[in-house]
């Protein structure tokens, strides 16, 4: 994860207030310029200004911290893009302050509140804000306070700048200052101590904060959160980009830092992510960043893309003046809304699953089951899409998936569902990371959905950037307005990688989990991830790429789709359909033959589009009803198909089964199949070999086709390859 991912999980709000903090680095630069300053020393100037300013926040981070995320994942100055050229507060998710702390530069009677730290105007003459603690803070907490903003204003113990001569800046005077202790004034004395260094934790302790120690939120940080390099097309790189990256020779000195940022800012103009740009310029031959810029110094691009949030507000602080006020504790609570109405302030979390219902701890009493006791509790029902026989194929309100390899016709099976809601008058959004608009509606058209029909009830969704909180208030509005029933979502993998999750990470998986499906599956409707299954045989039983995490997160049905024929345009496609996961229980009943310990079979996909028009469709077949013995040679070419289709199915999943695994589905007078699977092998229509415990191995070599069916030759392939 990126240091946006997790400021996203610790405000709501990532960059609230850094825009203001890079804006106004700019105008204070451009202003000294303008007055016949030299632009280095102008931006030196600006950049001390605007640091003394995130380091003012940074205390105020301190009492932000002790409800961020409970001592977890929260960031200290010496953690997010430390520099040697600057000073050392510099920790984004404090940034979101600084909007706030402006109103105090400009108005004297404004003051911040934020417990036992209490931000005002400064002294007339002054610019700088004055400090004060609360009565509450004790002498020692006061001294640990005044000598943390000593040392993370860029000072050593003795107050001056670098070992130098004190100069007369707001970095400086941070060591002065005061505390008013029951309205008396008492000058707060810097005190070094070598047996006791206060350190950012012991100060955060003291004012009754919590906050990880900078050890080791410094070795989190580099192994978590190194921004990740995302692939890019080279036509998406302008030509004055590759201006600019053709012509960096002066990129190594001095002019490094005003160089990367002028690529940034054109790398934001061409739309990439950080990602991508870590991409390009990793990549670039002439090597704009040396060795030693590691991701964790990337300052430039998430001070440049932070530009791109154009909101600058005091939603957070309003947020935590609300809570301040309730007496909240609780995390949960805290990152719920307070509720509808005045009085509301959303911090937008994009991966905490929020719940507007109930104080803190609610979810934790007894829960009432008198309805299941009484035998009015109702089980869920796959009522979203149906098989050829009514049979319901997803749960509405659970993350439910479809898996298969490449060109099983998975996302036709998605499809058709869209097509039968569509008729049916309900709505549809297919959310894609994989295909485009002319794909997917195409597919729709072949299928032979009415243009009225896709217009009236299809939304489709092609993202080019990060879920994030806009986006997820974007999708949420039109669910609720256009009353969307049911959401598939194709390109799993490809979701992941933009969000710099891995695909092998449990914890990247239930991030990525509650980040969109389960999100939107709590609106209501059902959601179906499309995603390919591993290549590893071993696990071809069940799982998809990357980690058996997707699975566990399925909360609905999950299907894997085997394909047995493949086709192309006007030929016919035919996929088997497992169910390989139902936590609700109503899928699996409607299966038949069982694979293994987990997989049974729910349907035979069938995509025919020989006529011109894609007909598709999941049909049921359940073998022949009949137990007694056969009369004559109809039952016989019955028994005989139902073998081969039986271990068509089976060898198509990967199972090679003995005959007492073969013939437990299969129905019917036990000698007779018997007789007939012997007719079947003597006539190479299956083939053994030797197995385990001197058992016999089967595989079939062609589909049996019998006289009263002559339409089945190509419906199963063989194992080896198609027949």
């Amino acid at each position: 994860m990126t240091p946006l991912d997790h400021l996203r999980m610790l405000h709501g709000e990532p960059l609230d207030g850094f825009l203001a903090i890079c804006t106004k680095h700019r105008a204070a630069e451009s202003k000294l310029i303008k007055s016949g300053v030299d632009p280095d020393e102008a931006s030196r100037r600006s950049w001390q200004e605007e640091w003394f300013h995130a380091t003012e926040i940074e205390f105020a981070a301190a009492y932000a911290s002790k409800w961020s995320r409970k001592g977890r994942d929260v960031y200290t100055p010496q953690t997010l893009f430390k520099s040697e050229s600057r000073a050392k507060g510099n920790a984004l998710p404090s940034l979101c302050l600084s909007h706030e702390l402006d109103k105090i530069h400009n108005d004297e009677n404004a003051q911040l509140d934020l417990g036992p730290l209490v931000i005002a105007s400064g002294t007339e003459g002054h610019t700088h804000p004055t400090y004060r603690l609360q009565d509450h803070v004790d002498e020692d907490a006061a001294d640990a306070l005044s000598y943390t903003l000593a040392v993370f204003g860029g000072m050593n113990e003795d107050g001056a700048k670098d070992g130098g001569k004190s100069e007369s800046n707001g970095l400086t005077r941070l060591a002065g200052t005061y505390n008013y202790k029951t309205g008396k004034a008492v000058k707060v004395t810097v005190i070094h101590q070598p047996s006791k260094v206060w350190a950012y934790d012991d100060l955060v302790e003291a004012v009754g904060g919590l906050v990880t120690r900078p050890e080791r939120a410094m070795r989190d940080y580099a192994r978590h959160d190194d921004l990740v390099a995302e692939r890019v097309a080279e036509r998406r790189i302008s030509d004055a980009a590759k201006g600019m990256l053709a012509n960096d020779a002066d990129t190594k000195g001095s002019g490094r830092w005003g160089r990367i940022n002028a690529v940034i800012r054109q790398f934001m103009e061409d739309g990439l992510s950080p990602g991508q740009m870590l991409r390009v310029l990793e990549g670039h031959t002439n090597a704009i960043l040396d060795d030693d810029w590691k991701p964790i110094r990337w300052e430039p691009i998430y001070a440049k893309c932070a530009e791109q949030n154009t909101t600058v507000g005091s939603r957070i602080l309003e947020a935590v003046a609300y809570w301040e006020k309730q007496g909240v504790e609780s995390r949960k609570q805290r990152v719920t809304s307070p509720g509808k109405g005045e009085g509301r302030h959303d911090t937008g979390s994009a991966v905490e699953e929020v719940d507007d219902d109930g104080p803190a701890g609610a979810t934790w009493e007894p829960v009432n089951f008198d309805d299941v006791l009484d035998g009015t509790f109702k089980r869920e029902k796959a009522v979203i899409g149906e098989r050829d026989d009514a049979a319901g194929m997803f749960y509405p309100g659970k993350v439910n998936s479809l898996k298969g390899e490449t060109e099983s016709a998975k996302t036709w099976l998605a499809l058709m569902v869209v097509v039968q809601l569509a008729r049916a008058g309900k709505t549809s959004m297919f959310i894609d990371f994989e295909d485009d608009k002319g794909g997917v509606v195409g597919r729709l058209l072949h299928m032979g959905l009415e243009k009225e029909l896709i217009r009236k009830h299809f939304l489709y969704v092609r993202p080019d950037e990060k879920y994030g909180p806009e986006a997820r208030r974007v999708i949420e509005a039109h669910i609720r307005k256009r009353n969307v029933c049911y959401v598939p979502i194709d390109g799993v993998t490809e979701i992941l990688g933009m969000h710099g999750l891995s695909a092998n990470e449990g914890t990247d998986i239930a991030t990525f989990i509650r980040l969109l499906p389960r999100a939107i599956a709590n609106l209501g409707p059902a959601v179906v991830l499309l995603d390919h299954v591993v290549k590893n045989g071993e696990e071809m039983d069940r799982y998809d790429i990357g980690s058996g995490h997707k699975m566990a997160a399925i909360n609905g049905v999950s299907y894997k789709v085997v394909n047995t024929a493949a086709g192309g345009e006007g030929e016919t496609t035919r996929s088997n359909v497992w169910v390989a996961k139902d936590r609700p229980g109503s899928v699996r009943k409607n299966a038949t033959v069982r694979q293994g310990k987990t997989l049974k079979f729910f349907g035979e996909l069938v995509v025919n589009s020989e006529s011109g028009t894609a007909l598709v469709s999941v049909n049921v077949d359940t073998g022949t009803d009949a137990d007694t013995e056969p009369a004559d040679e109809d039952d016989v070419h019955k028994i005989r198909k139902n073998i081969t289709r039986t271990l068509g199915m089976m060898n198509s999943g990967g199972v090679v089964p003995s005959q007492t695994r073969l013939l437990h589905p299969i129905k019917g007078h036990r000698p007779h199949i018997l007789k007939e699977l012997k007719w079947l092998i003597d006539n190479d229509y299956i083939s053994i070999e030797p197995g385990a415990r001197k058992s016999q191995n089967h595989t079939l070599e062609k589909p049996y086709v019998g006289v009263t069916d002559t339409t089945d030759s190509n419906r199963y392939q063989s194992a080896l390859g198609p027949v």
